[in-house]
């Protein structure tokens, strides 16, 4: 096929730069993590093409690239802590076979995402992974969009792909959602790309596609992110007159496109006792906190829901799996990296070079606060997004903390200006410089 040949062309191309700029590895490895080989551009699966570019990334990153000491030292040593805890959950495993699948995906996800704390030194590295997040899943929403102008969209159809990470509609309303905060960073502070009117009008069709793909999506938890955002972004945003008069207009282009199908199916929130979707959820959660009392301390390991359906709640689905010093754990996580942003945010407040910083640390908050909403439907708790923004922030901590250093005015004590030697005046009869003659 066309599309698979030309993958292969871009791939072995491409991969050469990951020798010469490490991050570079970290760019394919986002992309082919939305937009998988095999379902994308039809390649085979046992290509193991992000598993190829994980591992040289990382051996070239550790053999060659600059290493800062990063400066969020608790949020980085209790990812760890997390990373070891379920690994040790997995060892203790009471279930098996079942779950060795989805521990070894976690354990690259959690070990590449790690590393990658490490890897965001820059504002530039910071605002590229932002970029090809952003285009990867723009490759969803914007598609999807067109879709529910054309159709209404549907559960099946304005998804991701079938195997991708966000091919559910619950999972792809989640990630959608906590992604248009991210875009908006770039619409006010992108400098990756020379053309800042052009950026504005993509970013602000990108948020568009993203709140019309959601609606295509139909999806109960996909309304209550988008409500969760838009109150949080009005707090957060510093144009909130503005963002009072776009909200209407917003909220009626999504009227205006939204199927009479969507509107029915908002309308079961009004009676969750009847619905029996719902309440084969709660139903999971009673099995799942049964399960953890029964095994408070390891969980059951990865996969503890085997033999029902699903979690559908990722705090649920940790609490089984990996008991209730893991659920701490994530939450511990979470709340950290959520402490971080704001602290980002006081440390820069008067510093003018550093507002894109302030900016981007409030929309990770905005981002994080929509994902842990959209997640209390999601059934997947190594879904890589709520990972990746501790990796961005421990990365902008570290820029921030680095520039403050660099700026930051030397003061001495009066021992050590004493100390110093002092310089003689010249004598006022001595010839200048010029004119003692350094040339020959």
């Amino acid at each position: 096929m066309l599309s698979q040949s030309l993958f292969f062309v871009a791939y072995l191309m491409t991969l050469p730069t990951v020798f010469m700029v490490p991050f570079a590895g970290v760019i394919m490895y986002e992309w082919l993590q939305y937009l998988p080989p095999y379902d994308i551009y039809y390649a085979p699966p046992e290509g193991n093409f992000s598993v190829i570019v994980g591992v040289l990334t990382l051996f070239t990153w550790a053999a060659k690239d600059k290493k800062e000491r990063p400066a969020a030292i608790g949020l980085i040593v209790l990812f760890a802590t997390y990373i070891i805890w379920v690994n040790v959950t997995q060892m203790t495993t009471i279930m098996g076979e079942a779950g060795v699948s989805l521990w070894e995906r976690a354990l690259k996800m959690l070990l590449f995402t790690f590393v990658l704390c490490f890897m965001m030194q820059t504002r530039q590295r910071l605002e590229a992974f932002i970029w090809v997040l952003c285009l990867a899943i723009g490759n969803f929403v914007f598609s999807g969009a067109i879709k529910t102008i054309l159709s209404g969209g549907g559960g099946e159809t304005v998804v991701g792909g079938a195997a991708n990470i966000i091919g559910d509609r619950v999972y792809f309303a989640a990630v959608v959602s906590a992604v248009i905060p991210l875009g908006r960073y770039l619409r006010d502070n992108a400098t990756l790309v020379p053309w800042p009117r052009y950026v504005r009008w993509f970013v602000d069709g990108f948020t568009i596609a993203c709140l019309l793909s959601i609606i295509g999506c139909q999806s109960r938890s996909g309304l209550l992110c988008l409500g969760v955002l838009g109150v949080f972004y009005f707090f957060k945003s510093r144009q909130k007159i503005l963002y009072l008069l776009t909200l209407p207009i917003l909220i009626g282009v999504m009227y205006l496109f939204a199927p009479p199908e969507w509107f029915g199916r908002m309308e079961t929130m009004n009676d969750l006792s009847n619905d029996a979707s719902v309440q084969g959820r709660f139903d999971s959660w009673r099995w799942g906190w049964e399960f953890a009392l029964n095994h408070p301390i390891v969980g059951g390991g990865f996969h503890s829901f085997a033999g029902r359906l699903e979690a559908h709640n990722m705090y649920v689905e940790t609490l089984a799996d990996h008991g209730f010093p893991g659920l701490g754990l994530l939450m511990l996580l979470q709340l950290v990296t959520y402490l971080n942003c704001q602290v980002i945010r006081g440390r820069t407040r008067k510093i003018a070079e550093l507002s894109w910083a302030r900016d981007l640390a409030g929309m990770i908050q905005l981002a994080e606060v929509t994902f842990i909403v959209g997640s209390m439907a999601i059934s997947d708790s190594t879904l890589s997004l709520g990972f990746e923004f501790v990796a961005l922030t421990v990365g902008l901590r570290g820029i921030v903390e680095r520039h403050i250093a660099s700026t930051k005015p030397v003061f001495q004590t009066e021992e050590q200006r004493l100390a110093r030697p002092v310089l003689q005046p010249a004598p006022a009869f001595a010839p200048a410089a010029s004119a003692v003659g350094f040339r020959r």
